[in-house]
């Protein structure tokens, strides 16, 4: 049987349907909206989960993103996939903060604050919010601008600074899921 999502209706506490999500689920967030971003921990990707239609809308697979610094047909190519490399990154940065802290922290079903995890937020460092910033910063260098004239205002990554990030971004989930395991 595949890894399955049971998606449930929680206004009436019914079993709505399920959804094969791809893999093994390790932890989920959702934007309150319908949609929910999985954590799938054997597949080290994200899925995008469409609860009402119950289908997996996307697979976000940081590994294979890094990869799109190939030889194209020209710079527009080039272009619109950094940028949106550099958009799903920021996703994942949010994602990562909402899923490693917010989430444990604040609980959005009940409307509660989860006391004991408040302890999350006082092992985060300086060093771990200057790494955040940086990473997190990086994606709006890369990102596409309001003004899409990529010859005036979009500066390419190179494949190592894609590397550098999606390890950076990685890393930092790691700290965040100690400091989540060790405040009990």
């Amino acid at each position: 049987m595949p890894p399955v999502m049971t998606v449930i209706d929680a206004k009436e506490g019914t079993v709505v349907g399920t959804v094969d999500i791809g893999g093994q689920a390790e932890q989920a967030t959702s934007d309150g909206k319908g949609t929910v971003y999985v954590n799938i921990s054997d597949t080290a990707n994200i899925a995008v989960v469409d609860a009402k239609a119950l289908t997996v809308k996307a697979h976000y697979d940081f590994a294979l993103k890094m990869q799109l610094r190939v030889d194209g047909p020209g710079i527009g190519d080039t272009f619109l996939k950094e940028s949106s490399w550099a958009g799903d990154l920021s996703e994942l940065w949010e994602s990562c903060v909402s899923s490693e802290i917010l989430d444990e922290v604040f609980d959005r079903g009940k409307s509660e604050v989860r006391v004991l995890k408040f302890r999350i937020l006082a092992s985060i460092t300086h060093d771990d919010d200057l790494d955040f910033q940086a990473g997190y910063g990086a994606c709006s260098t890369w990102a596409r601008r309001h003004n899409k004239s990529w010859e005036t205002n979009y500066v390419p990554p190179e494949p190592a600074e894609m590397q550098a990030e999606v390890d950076r971004v990685r890393a930092w989930q790691k700290r965040m899921k100690q400091y989540r395991n060790q405040s009990g």
